[in-house]
């Protein structure tokens, strides 16, 4: 009888000490991802993807063993669980329904465990592919909303984006003493266009190859569409911007832009 009730005391003791070691093991893991993120995004700041590939790799050891340590504790519930069964008095014999509710406790706890890790550890292994992928973007070119600035020598590339149709699209070039040059686009489908200085025809024509050392002015674009019936849709014009490094902010994925910033990757709406 005292045997019997100390190992029920002490099995009722470990269920709730697997539930805290299910609370500090996610809290461990929490921390193993916080540790990684911020290395994977030194490692790409360093163009390293082999080390990003590493810490992930490490992190997933990490929770491996303690995946490991949480079956121990459950094996050892189970040995309790039998000693307590076997010094049970045969006059007196545990409660059926008190040995169910403590076995499902069990079962849920380390259910729930194991599912916490599988979850976190999916996620570790889905940035570290993130980052190895975001890592082929540095040095390329993106398009984004934003006032483009061009020149036949240096950025040449521009662009809008039109959400709905248009009748007419007005590209304006103002170069650096004021004067404007325009080019019409006429029955504008939705979508985003990529366009370039260098295969504009404007009116008056902008001709480079009579600007000689002037090649390098700049010039400022601004973007307006309309209808017949004089409405004005909504067009946005784009600017290229080039990919100077990848990192995670908050679990989610940024491309730093130089003077341009840093943007999400859903802000990015052409990629050359």
């Amino acid at each position: 009888m005292e045997l019997a009730g100390l190992a029920s005391r002490e099995f009722s003791r470990g269920a709730s000490t697997l539930l805290a070691s299910r609370d500090a093991s996610s809290t461990a893991n929490n921390f193993a991802l916080n540790a990684q993120d911020a290395q994977t995004r030194g490692a790409l700041q360093a163009g390293n993807t082999d080390a990003a590939t590493s810490d992930s790799r490490a992190a997933t050891s990490a929770m491996d063993a303690q995946s490991e340590g949480t079956q121990e504790l459950m094996d050892n519930f189970l040995q309790m669980m039998l000693a307590q069964i076997k010094n049970q008095d045969p006059t007196n014999p545990m409660d059926n329904n008190q040995l169910a509710s403590q076995m499902a406790q069990m079962h849920v706890a380390l259910g729930v465990e194991k599912l916490n890790n599988t979850v976190l550890g999916m996620g570790g292994m889905v940035n570290s592919v993130q980052a190895v992928n975001l890592s082929n973007w540095v040095g390329r070119t993106v398009l984004i909303v934003g006032k483009p600035s061009v020149s036949f020598e240096g950025q040449t590339a521009y662009g809008f984006e039109l959400p709905s149709g248009a009748d007419e699209v007005r590209v304006t070039f103002t170069d650096e003493q004021g004067k404007t040059y325009t080019q019409d686009y006429k029955d504008v489908k939705p979508g985003a266009y990529k366009l370039d200085i260098r295969k504009a025809q404007t009116t008056p024509p902008i001709d480079a190859a009579s600007l000689n050392d002037e090649k390098s002015k700049q010039y400022d674009v601004s973007i307006e569409a309309k209808n017949k019936d004089e409405s004005r849709p909504t067009v946005n014009a784009l600017k290229a911007a080039k990919v100077e490094n990848v990192f995670f902010s908050n679990g989610s994925a940024k491309l730093a832009l130089g003077l341009d910033g840093a943007i999400y990757l859903k802000d990015v709406i052409l990629v050359e």
